[in-house]
């Protein structure tokens, strides 16, 4: 099931990164986690093609819809450049707020206290960001499976496979469940 889902959406997603990124590498990757991680849980690897599943993930699939989602919702994450622009408003905030310091003339305690407000503050901002970025992974996810054959409504049904209830600890950067599967339902309608 697994495969055959992978096998069937791929050319799909690679298609559409080719052209919003053409000089990019598209060629997508899924490996799976070992058993040992005990997460339900999809992520890109930052600026690489590259999808992890994690085995608990794959035990938790009912059907090809919801592989071809997680797999189109990891790979519009690389496709819409999130890791980079994540990266790139973490390295923005640490300049600005360096520049900040050197402005009052801090000391070396300052300096220390500096540093630890702006890991929050480049935590809050990408926090924010995180929320439209899921939102966004999942349309443009939802429209390449559907394009590829599969059913999205279907699809994101998993997230009623993962629940909500570690979602505060595990995945504060993401909306809730319950939000994204009813914005996909209504676009599919």
């Amino acid at each position: 099931m697994v495969q055959a889902a992978l096998t069937q959406i791929e050319p799909y997603a690679e298609s559409v990164c080719e052209l919003s990124l053409p000089r990019r590498a598209c060629d997508f990757t899924v490996l799976v986690t070992p058993r040992a991680i005990s997460a339900v849980n999809a992520y890109q690897i930052r600026g690489e093609p590259t999808i992890i599943f994690t085995q608990p993930l794959m035990n938790t699939f009912r059907n090809e819809d919801e592989v071809a989602f997680v797999y189109a919702h990891e790979a519009s994450h690389y496709i819409l450049r999130h890791g980079e622009l994540r990266q790139a408003r973490e390295d923005e905030g640490a300049r600005l707020l360096r520049e900040l310091s050197l402005q009052r003339n801090s000391r070396i305690s300052d300096q220390q206290q500096i540093d630890q407000q702006s890991a929050a503050v480049i935590s809050e901002i990408n926090s924010k960001y995180s929320l439209l970025e899921e939102l966004q992974a999942d349309r443009l996810g939802a429209e390449i499976a559907a394009v590829a054959g599969f059913d999205p409504i279907a699809g994101v049904k998993i997230f009623e496979q993962t629940g909500d209830h570690s979602h505060a600890k595990v995945l504060p950067s993401h909306p809730r469940n319950a939000q994204r599967i009813a914005r996909i339902r209504d676009v599919y309608k």
